[in-house]
């Protein structure tokens, strides 16, 4: 009966053999699951608001359109602009005197203006009256820049005269003027501007 020594001793040796021909198993990776993904934004969803970051500009302005006349008034009413009184144009100032009616120490005066005696001789004209009231300023004022203007149509046309004003002292000054409009026309508006003065006078033909 044969003795079964060797055997046991084959095994060992075995598998010792298969354990150099290779480094072990290759570990096993695991892919990361759903839950351990970082969850993105949708892109639909609005990103979160910043408080730092500046408002986004609104949408664009619209355009600016002619500046109205600072004042309006039907034909023959009066309108006023306020004016220093002064040789410059400047007011008083202090003078020393104590005297302190106004707080920054100037005195104003209004001049006065008057759109009247409107007329229509013919279809496609409109004759006018420009009339100035020019307080007591301490000075001359200066009318040799006024422009008359009438609204009645597409076009606006400067006033013609064969009187017109330059510098005037104090006083009541008038001029008589015309202008070309439509003839299917039925209202005016006649503007004065004179300086830092621009006033309409407005009405029916």
């Amino acid at each position: 009966m044969r003795k079964p020594l060797p055997l046991l001793l084959a095994v060992p040796l075995a598998l010792a053999l298969g354990a150099c021909e290779g480094d072990g198993p290759a570990p096993i990776v695991e892919e990361p699951t759903a839950s351990a993904t970082e969850e993105e934004p949708s892109p639909t969803e609005p990103p979160p608001d910043d408080p730092e970051d500046p408002e986004e500009p609104g949408p664009p302005e619209p355009p600016e359109e002619e500046p109205s006349p600072q004042s309006t008034a039907d034909f023959g009413e009066p309108l006023g602009f306020t004016h220093a009184v002064g040789p410059d144009g400047e007011g008083d100032g202090d003078d020393g005197s104590g005297d302190d009616e106004d707080d920054d120490g100037e005195d104003d005066a209004e001049v006065v203006y008057t759109v009247d005696g409107v007329e229509r001789p013919w279809a496609s004209r409109v004759d006018f009256t420009v009339t100035v009231h020019v307080p007591d300023l301490g000075r001359t004022f200066s009318l040799a820049e006024m422009e008359v203007v009438c609204e009645a149509g597409p076009e606006i046309p400067i006033a013609q005269t064969e009187e017109p004003l330059y510098e005037v002292p104090e006083g009541t000054y008038s001029s008589r003027m015309w202008c070309e409009i439509p003839e299917d026309a039925d209202r005016v508006r006649i503007v004065v501007m004179n300086g830092d003065d621009e006033a309409a006078f407005g009405g029916e033909l």
